[in-house]
């Protein structure tokens, strides 16, 4: 069965979830997708339909997002219908309309609040029984931290989550890693919060790791702005064979 799952995780020193600037097309209902669904036959990228409408003007590679984040944000969205939406996921291209053979095996129905703005993950891995492919959902607030910090969103798509969920270590890289994580157990599909001190000029380093400590790896945030406000997305490999070495990125605010 397909899921479509609407989750947040939000921690200590936040009260945003996946905040974001408002911009992109149209004055309605506002979506971004990001791709991580790993192991696609023939690594084709895909396409997206909303209410049988394709909504990806470019065909949507691994590890990217549409529309297309710029490096220094804002995010940006595409306009979708508000109300009540089936969602399909195709294989690009589609030479058939309607198009034909849908990632998943029913269309995901959602019911999505006009004016909003959503980001939906694309995750699990193709025709793996035991992590199907499944879309999340997350809703997006456009509110920025208070002057004098930066928030850091952390969203799980990896299958290969460690039993008891990832820990997020979140701090100053000059500091060196902290004693204890200041994000634990985060599952597949859950998203993460937590918001720093904004110190200038200091890189800020983010910590993937094992219940255990163990590290996956570290990802760098080099000199963020005041208020500044960062998506990270943990992916796998594109052949779903381990963890992604590096997030999928996305800064929403800067």
């Amino acid at each position: 069965m397909r899921l479509l799952k609407t989750v947040s995780i939000l921690f200590p020193l936040t009260a945003v979830i996946l905040a974001t600037m408002s911009c992109g097309s149209g004055a309605g209902t506002q979506l971004r997708v990001v791709n991580a669904l790993s192991n696609i036959q023939n690594n084709n990228p895909l396409d997206v339909y909303v209410n049988n409408s394709l909504i990806n003007s470019t065909p949507l590679s691994y590890s990217s997002v549409f529309p297309t984040q710029p490096n220094s944000g804002p995010a940006t969205y595409t306009g979708v219908p508000g109300g009540s939406v089936s969602i399909d996921v195709y294989n690009s291209p589609q030479s058939t309309s309607p198009p034909q053979n849908p990632i998943f095996t029913n269309p995901v129905t959602e019911n999505l609040t006009n004016g909003d703005q959503y980001t939906l993950v694309l995750a699990g891995s193709y025709n793996d029984v035991s992590n199907l492919p499944t879309a999340y959902l997350f809703t997006d607030v456009n509110i920025a931290p208070a002057a004098g910090n930066i928030v850091l969103h952390i969203i799980n798509a990896s299958v290969h989550t460690p039993q008891g969920g990832f820990s997020i270590y979140i701090y100053q890289s000059s500091g060196g890693l902290p004693a204890t994580p200041q994000i634990t157990g985060l599952l597949i599909g859950k998203l993460a919060t937590f918001s720093p001190a904004w110190v200038a000029s200091t890189s800020y380093a983010v910590t993937i790791a094992y219940p255990s400590g163990a590290q996956f790896y570290t990802y760098y945030l080099p000199s963020p702005s005041n208020q500044q406000i960062t998506t990270l997305v943990i992916q796998d490999l594109q052949s779903a064979e381990n963890v992604e070495d590096q997030p999928i990125v996305m800064t929403d605010l800067n």
